[in-house]
């Protein structure tokens, strides 16, 4: 117990809950730095947000080798954590606290709960934090070093059609889309050199659910870079042997949700270390929303030829 607050593991029945509890807990984060007004979600929005991100949800929580805890006051969850164990790494995936309740020492406690053993080696450790001091701290208790920035960039889709217009011209690289057993297999050659580690399940679960573009070598007969995009608009995981090109399939996948939904907003993630992909967003009128710091307990390689998952659940 922590001040009445109990501790136990989820399970699948409390999954909806915990979905709502953390889109209210982001919600009061981006209210406190004046990116939306301090009105929280309706439960229709929640609703309708977990509608489309509940396959994704469900797949993470299956995952074998991972823990799930919840803490309740009167019987209601008032925090949350996920890990989520591929080979080689565990990747907290959600650390939530009510806005009413944070500063309690319940996200320690969870932390403490959902991990229970050193990282190592053998077992590297990896998660997402916004850039707030205590987080960052918190987090380094448990064996996470700042690896990179993690910036979430969004563009109204009108300024980047105009402009993306004036741009596109014949020498631009050609993407394709690959079929969904090619993809995972390029992706099991891409993604290790990217960050080091290799996610089979997790690319097998997106070829059910998003497309994947590529940019091919011909002569070698392998793609060169990889993106995966999904029918609602979700951009990423994307990777590339090498910085410059991962640019040209990242375009291509921002023209298609541009193209085919039309949303107000074109939104995406990226590392600071992909500067040549910021560069060409940034012409393109992309501006930081939200920065945050992608921490591991090991060196991550090519964070340059990579670009994270949306909604980032997952690295």
């Amino acid at each position: 117990m922590l001040g009445g607050v109990s501790f136990r593991e989820g399970t699948s029945r409390d999954l909806r809950a915990t979905y709502g509890l953390a889109q209210r807990a982001i919600h009061g984060a981006a209210a406190l730095r004046g990116l939306v007004s301090s009105e929280p979600p309706s439960e229709v929005e929640i609703e309708a947000d977990w509608r489309r991100e509940r396959p994704l949800v469900e797949f993470l929580a299956a995952q074998p080798g991972g823990s799930y805890w919840i803490a309740e006051l009167d019987g209601a969850p008032v925090g949350y954590a996920r890990v989520v164990a591929f080979p080689g790494v565990e990747q907290i995936s959600e650390l939530m606290v009510d806005p009413d309740h944070q500063g309690r020492g319940i996200g320690g406690e969870l932390l403490a709960r959902s991990l229970a053993h050193e990282p190592s080696r053998e077992v590297g450790r990896l998660v997402v934090a916004t850039g707030q001091p205590n987080d960052l701290g918190l987090y380094m208790g448990f064996g996470l070093m700042p690896a990179a920035g993690h910036w979430q960039l969004r563009c109204p889709t009108s300024a980047f059609v105009e402009r993306r217009s004036r741009e596109v011209n014949s020498r631009e690289t050609s993407v394709v889309a690959l079929k969904p057993e090619r993809a995972v297999l390029e992706w099991l050659r891409l993604e290790r050199p990217a960050m080091g580690y290799e996610r089979r399940a997790l690319h097998e679960f997106f070829a059910r659910e998003r497309a994947c573009l590529a940019t091919f070598d011909e002569r070698a007969g392998v793609a060169r870079s990889l993106c995966w995009v999904s029918s609602e608009g979700e951009i990423g995981p994307g990777a590339a042997e090498s910085p410059g090109i991962l640019a040209a399939v990242v375009l291509a996948a921002l023209d298609r949700v541009a193209a085919t939904l039309e949303p107000e907003y074109l939104r995406v993630f990226a590392t600071t270390g992909s500067w040549r992909l910021l560069r060409r967003l940034r012409l393109l009128g992309f501006e930081i929303r939200w920065p945050s710091w992608i921490m591991s307990s090991q060196p991550l390689p090519r964070l340059d030829c990579y670009l994270p998952v949306r909604p980032p659940y997952v690295l």
